[in-house]
C-alpha cells in the first residue's frame, strides 16, 4: 500500500510504501504529496516509512528522484525515511545526490530513533 497523508497540527507528511513501485504508483504517490502539501507550511517534515518495500524496477532511482523532486518543491525541510532495506537505501542515496535532498535527509533502520528525528525541529 502506498500513501501520504498530512497532519497540519504537527507540520508533518506521512509517506508510506510497502510494496514496489510501479511507475504509476510513482506518478499517483507524487500527485497525493503535492494535493497533501497543500495543507502544510513551508519548511514541514517528511516521515518516509518504506519498511516492506522491494526493488523490481531496474529504473527505481528515477522513481526516487522524481519523489525526493516533489517534497523539495512542495516545501519539505527535513526528510527522515525508515527503511528495513539495505538496496532501497543505496537508491535513496544515489538518487538524492541527483536531487540534492541528501542535504536534508537521514535515513533510519530503527523506529525509535527515526521517530525521535522527524519530531525534532
Amino acid at each position: 500500500m502506498i500513501n501520504a497523508n498530512a497532519n497540519p497540527e504537527s507540520q508533518r507528511m506521512e509517506i508510506t510504501s510497502d510494496q514496489a513501485l510501479t511507475n504509476d504508483d510513482i506518478r499517483l504517490l507524487n500527485e497525493k504529496i503535492v494535493q497533501e502539501s497543500k495543507k502544510l507550511k513551508p519548511g514541514w517534515v517528511a516521515a518516509v516509512d518504506f519498511r516492506g518495500m522491494w526493488v523490481t524496477d531496474p529504473f527505481l532511482n528515477e522513481g526516487f528522484q522524481q519523489l525526493q523532486r516533489t517534497l523539495l518543491e512542495c516545501g519539505a525541510q527535513k526528510i527522515g525515511t525508515l527503511l528495513d532495506s539495505d538496496p532501497i537505501r543505496m537508491r535513496l542515496a544515489q538518487a538524492g545526490l541527483k536531487t540534492r535532498s541528501n542535504e536534508i535527509t537521514q535515513r533510519f533502520y530503527d523506529p525509535g530513533v527515526w521517530e525521535k528525528f522527524i519530531t525534532q525541529r
